[in-house]
């Protein structure tokens, strides 16, 4: 019977360590089905994915993954707990039998018994407490107690996700075995000679602009260049800076204060301020925008392009092909779409 075979992951960028998990699955379940759980275009800690959801998906169904389901950004950017809850949660639904991940260590023996313990002993949650109230920090105070129930002290960053992930396969008596991969021990060495290194190492290599052709697959690597060239715009911090501060002119002098009546905290009715719509330009958007900076500055044709089509595809569907074509001809036009998206729903200002 074939087995379906679950894998969590940021693909952050996908290199060649991960290539070899995938490659052990299919060695040690033969005809499986693999699915990946994939974070989103952010990274468990909040940061932007070197490559987009979309473009990591790819990488993975070209390097052997079957089906890629995505981590929604709301539990992908939490502690481990959640992250893991959800993500095991989901692919649970898929009736997944084997969950596939890596950890510092071989025997994950260990591991299981302190995630049972966290599970299933009612006294953990109290010593967990205890030194809790001692003043230390919570992965401090967790390790004292596993230490104390089961001799057990858990510290690296993968061992700490397994954890979670046996902790929630277990509270949920999902069925739902485990294999697990060691990680290699030249892993973050920068100066590493190894074809598989972790996706931190590759991402200094990229900062420091070095090579990293060996260590990711010939596809990712073509698809990082890619990238990379296609991002290296010719464009004058001027013009950065008028697009992304001025691209939103036609909201000056758009909303205007009034007032309406809601219940305070007491449940009595008073009179509040809130924002309706006053447009005395009513001109458009994107357009308003660039006519409203050009009574006083001359924009460049990118320029024009990049804040009239800021709005990207939210504009009416009939201008779809519209939109394609400027993005194509200005690539910061689309840079400034997906740099307001961003700054939209991602990041508080």
């Amino acid at each position: 019977m074939r087995k379906v075979v679950g894998i969590v992951c940021e693909y952050n960028p996908f290199h060649n360590g991960h290539l070899y998990q995938i490659n052990k699955i299919k060695k040690r379940y033969n005809d499986s089905i693999i699915i990946a759980c994939l974070n989103s275009s952010f990274t468990q800690r909040g940061e932007l994915s070197v490559l987009n959801k979309w473009e990591k998906t790819k990488v993975a169904l070209l390097n052997g993954v079957d089906i890629v389901i995505e981590l929604p950004y709301v539990y992908g950017t939490q502690s481990s707990d959640i992250f893991a809850k959800y993500s095991i949660a989901l692919l649970n639904k898929l009736y997944v039998d084997v969950l596939c991940f890596g950890s510092e260590r071989e025997d994950i023996e260990s591991i299981k018994k302190a995630a049972r313990y966290q599970v299933e002993d009612i006294n953990f949650d109290i010593i967990t407490k205890k030194y809790l109230n001692e003043g230390v920090s919570y992965p401090t105070a967790l390790n004292k107690a596993l230490n104390e129930l089961c001799n057990v002290t858990i510290t690296e960053p993968n061992d700490i996700l397994a954890l979670s992930y046996l902790k929630e396969i277990y509270r949920n008596g999902y069925f739902m075995d485990t294999y697990n991969i060691k990680r290699t021990s030249s892993y973050h060495d920068l100066d590493s000679d190894s074809k598989i290194v972790s996706a931190s190492n590759i991402r200094t290599r990229l900062l420091n602009k070095q090579n990293i052709q060996d260590k990711v697959p010939s596809n990712v690597y073509e698809i990082l260049k890619e990238k990379i060239e296609y991002h290296k715009l010719d464009v004058s911090e001027e013009t950065l800076i008028l697009v992304t501060l001025l691209h939103d002119l036609c909201k000056v002098n758009f909303y205007k204060t009034d007032y309406r009546n809601a219940k305070n905290s007491l449940g009595e009715w008073e009179k509040v301020p809130y924002y309706t719509v006053d447009d005395t330009i009513p001109y458009g958007h994107g357009e308003k925008s660039v006519m409203m900076i050009s009574e006083y500055i001359k924009l460049t044709p990118e320029e024009k392009y990049s804040i009239r089509w800021h709005m990207g595809y939210t504009e009416p569907k009939e201008l779809y092909n519209t939109i394609g074509a400027a993005y194509k001809k200005y690539p910061l036009a689309l840079m400034m779409h997906e740099a307001d998206l961003e700054a939209t729903y991602f990041f508080d200002i």
